[in-house]
């Protein structure tokens, strides 16, 4: 790589908030020759970059592609040539590979070997940037930068504690629990909660609800086919019999009768050989 001569470059480490996720801060400000070229090479991180002078230029298409101001370097397993040709002012960050993640969240999607644009969630914050670093003032920048990192830790490890007790308590009380009241218990709105556990847990609090009480009356049912069904959608948390069957139905594609009926079968044919079918040791609600 050609440096130019009047190079300004320092690294600054990071908030012991970061530090497990964040190698280090840098900023640079230097002017490169026409024709400059550079090549970014694998060093196992990921590069979060805000170049506000001369754009770079990826080397890797044709004609090369002109790379806006602010970019994520992904993970890298060869070298990505790039050219420059004016003065460069960037501030950025140098994730760890396994940081990007708890950091960019979606953005990380499909980034080895590539170079893409951050999303429009970040502009209040490159506009920031940018006002600091045209001024000169890349102490501001840095630190700026870094707050905003810490902001969305602390974010999502807030998020991550909030679903686990929405879920744990969802799964305490077997699924019988309004979303309204769980969101009062976690201190959050119905929006906030159903936005988090989506984004966690992979479904909604309402269906991870649904989940739980339909493996409730399903085992019951698996171990004890007699069970009386009226008695069982009430244990279970269902308003009514046709609401406890049409769940039930959406679940597996039989109705509480049907698949009590396929259990009894199945226990007949298990004692006639002899196997012993253990049932529950608990009780609903127990």
């Amino acid at each position: 790589m050609t440096m130019p001569d009047n190079v300004k470059y320092h690294e600054y480490k990071p908030h012991s908030i970061l530090e497990d996720n964040v190698k280090c801060f840098w900023i640079h400000e230097g002017r490169f020759s026409a024709e400059t070229t550079q090549d970014i090479t694998p060093d196992g991180a990921v590069e979060l970059i805000f170049n506000f002078g001369s754009p770079y230029l990826l080397l890797t298409t044709t004609p090369p592609t002109r790379l806006p101001a602010a970019i994520i370097v992904g993970f890298q397993n060869k070298t990505m040539p790039i050219r420059v040709d004016g003065t460069v002012k960037v501030v950025a960050a140098r994730l760890f590979a396994w940081g990007a993640l708890a950091l960019l969240h979606d953005e990380v999607q499909a980034i080895t070997n590539a170079v893409i644009a951050l999303s429009a969630e970040w502009n209040s914050l490159v506009q920031r940037l940018e006002q600091y670093v045209m001024t000169g003032d890349y102490e501001k920048a840095w630190t700026t930068l870094q707050e905003f990192l810490i902001q969305r830790t602390l974010t999502r490890n807030y998020d991550i504690r909030l679903v686990q007790t929405a879920a744990k308590l969802l799964h305490y009380t077997k699924g019988q629990c309004r979303i309204e009241d769980l969101a009062d218990y976690c201190h959050a709105s119905v929006r906030q909660l159903q936005r988090r556990f989506q984004d966690v847990v992979g479904t909604s609090p309402k269906v991870f609800a649904r989940t739980l009480r339909f493996e409730q009356a399903q085992r019951r049912l698996m171990f004890d086919p007699d069970a009386d069904l009226t008695e069982l959608a009430y244990e279970c948390g269902y308003f009514d019999q046709a609401h406890f069957i049409k769940e039930f139905r959406a679940f597996t594609d039989k109705t509480p009768t049907e698949y009590a009926r396929q259990m009894r079968q199945m226990q007949d044919v298990l004692k006639a050989k002899d196997v012993v079918f253990l049932q529950s040791s608990s009780r609903l609600g127990e």
